[in-house]
């Protein structure tokens, strides 16, 4: 715990790197004398290591967190030991892909990538093929058995083979690659692009295989909404109810959303929109005070209040054929409490409710 400690971008970042003597120095740490979990670098600039994470806290132009991959010890020539971490970025900045954090498109709904996409000239011949890759995937893949799990690989396929492309063909995008900035948020525009491009035909697809599930969610909703159950009826506890509109109307966007990245967008924002309601309503009730099971019945809440329908189907779009975004522990925990608000819906003690 006493020794001296170094950082070690991995090498896709190290290489867009202008190491320089500062450079070095703020990857190199000692303990500091002040806090047991912090550790000052060579030119005093202090980090706090926690749950795997190196969180920035002074002398850096920016606070962040950078996530260790893995951890080595080493010894010096007279036998004391010190430890390497090799960290996914940069603690003293990563190199820039010109301009294009600015305007890569922060919406995932395909108008909006299909529009950047094809700003870039250079881009034409390779949108060209990836049009005719997808309409193939459609008349192939989609004509066939009605099982989602095959088509998946398939899909992954056509998707990494179309961003290799547009890699080649683009020096911005070639760029991303080399330096690995941006390439998460390159990756899913691709992807979303793609499926954007399928979309209709995969949505039938999956409801065809939904459709039962899709039939008796919007039956349920239907009664629930004409029976204008109240929040205490839901159990919503009295401190949590109030209205909350911005957050339906955001819930209800999901089914107008072409990509499965857009409709998790809507689904992020529903949950910020929903926190945000209850901050404002209860300031006195604790983060910590908000259970899961709050959450859930609220979710329930909006769910009937909105104009969503085909919500399994929607559901099974947003789980499985958002190949990056979904695997977020953020987004992880927003999709399984719409899984469970949706079983609570599909309930028979939510049934005795809504058929008195």
């Amino acid at each position: 715990a006493k020794s001296y400690f170094i950082c070690v971008p991995q090498s896709r970042i190290a290489r867009s790197l202008n190491i320089d003597k500062s450079c070095i120095e703020t990857h190199i740490f000692k303990p500091s004398p002040y806090l047991v979990d912090q550790y000052i670098s060579l030119n005093e600039k202090t980090i706090k290591i926690n749950n795997g994470f190196i969180y920035t806290i002074e002398g850096f132009n920016l606070k962040t967190k950078v996530k260790i991959l893995f951890e080595e010890t080493n010894y010096s020539t007279n036998g004391k030991s010190f430890r390497i971490l090799c960290i996914e970025n940069s603690l003293c900045g990563t190199a820039r892909v010109d301009n294009l954090e600015q305007c890569l498109p922060k919406d995932l709904d395909f108008p909006c990538i299909s529009q950047f996409l094809m700003s870039f000239p250079e881009n034409e011949i390779v949108i060209s093929k990836i049009k005719s890759r997808a309409n193939d995937f459609v008349n192939e893949e989609l004509a066939g058995i009605r099982v989602v799990e095959p088509i998946l690989f398939s899909l992954k396929k056509k998707i990494e083979q179309s961003e290799t492309e547009l890699m080649c063909a683009n020096s911005k995008f070639r760029k991303i690659h080399d330096t690995g900035f941006l390439l998460n948020e390159f990756c899913q525009l691709i992807q979303s692009y793609f499926i954007g491009l399928i979309y209709d035909n995969l949505f039938s697809f999956i409801n065809s295989i939904y459709s039962s599930e899709d039939s008796k969610l919007d039956m349920i909703l239907d009664r629930a909404r004409s029976v204008n159950l109240t929040q205490t009826q839901l159990e919503i506890r009295i401190e949590l109810q109030r209205p909350m509109p911005e957050a339906i109307v955001a819930f209800t966007s999901i089914k107008h959303k072409k990509t499965p990245c857009a409709k998790l967008q809507s689904l992020k924002q529903t949950f910020e929109l929903l926190e945000k309601s209850i901050d404002n309503r209860f300031l006195d009730v604790s983060a910590d005070a908000i259970t899961a099971d709050d959450m859930l019945l609220l979710l329930v809440q909006i769910i009937i209040y909105s104009d969503i329908s085909q919500l399994q189907t929607n559901f099974i779009i947003m789980q499985q054929f958002c190949f990056l975004e979904s695997s977020t522990n953020a987004i992880g925990y927003q999709l399984t409490t719409l899984q469970g608000a949706i079983q609570h819906l599909l309930s028979d003690d939510f049934k005795v409710l809504i058929y008195p």
